[in-house]
């Protein structure tokens, strides 16, 4: 019997994640899976996941890591058209309203004033290009074709992860399906970014 795949989900905030996240939570024994929410010491969390047996499924709010690339996993996304997403990340913050929420919104009225705040600044590329520091993020004037490089055809992960399917339909496609079914899981608005993996 060929080993199984680990799958990592890189959970970009803000992006129907938490409905993916609960899907992978059902059908993975806690045994089976690492959260991982924190990016303190997140490389060496990364690749002690990924070495472990015993875990099938890796997920959280971490970018695009090169030890993940390097790793023969199924990597899966979900992306969300880039204005919707922001404004959704400025509702959460303004009514989830916890102390760091209260530190990143001071001075932040509106959706407009939101886009001043580099922590949300253009949050789906930053994750693609694998950057762990917002400011260095916005700093790099080649993080947009990093990006798009691992979505295109010209990387090895690329090419092991490439499918399509209208974004509606995914809720079709998590509805009755079993541990041995593929899911295919097309990343919103974007026809580039795209994902498949299969439970088990």
């Amino acid at each position: 019997m060929s080993k199984s795949k680990k799958l990592v989900f890189i959970h970009i905030p803000k992006t129907a994640g938490t409905s993916l996240r609960l899907l992978l939570e059902s059908n993975y024994t806690e045994a089976e899976r690492a959260a991982i929410y924190s990016h303190q010491d997140l490389d060496e969390n990364l690749a002690k996941a990924l070495a472990d047996p015993k875990i099938k499924c890796i997920y959280g709010h971490f970018p695009l890591r090169p030890v993940i690339i390097d790793s023969d996993a199924t990597v899966v996304t979900l992306l969300r058209e880039p204005i919707a997403r922001s404004i959704s990340h400025y509702n959460h913050y303004s009514k989830r309203m916890n102390e760091k929420h209260a530190q990143l919104m001071e001075g932040i009225e509106s959706p407009e004033d939101f886009t001043k705040l580099v922590q949300s600044n253009n949050r789906q590329t930053a994750f693609l290009s694998g950057y762990l520091n917002q400011k260095e993020f916005l700093k790099d004037p080649e993080v947009l074709h990093k990006a798009l490089a691992i979505l295109t055809d010209s990387t090895p992960l690329a090419s092991r992860s490439i499918t399509a399917l209208p974004l509606p339909t995914l809720a079709k496609c998590w509805a009755g399906r079993t541990r041995k079914q593929n899911i295919i899981i097309k990343a919103a608005a974007n026809p580039l970014a795209t994902a498949r993996f299969g439970h088990r």
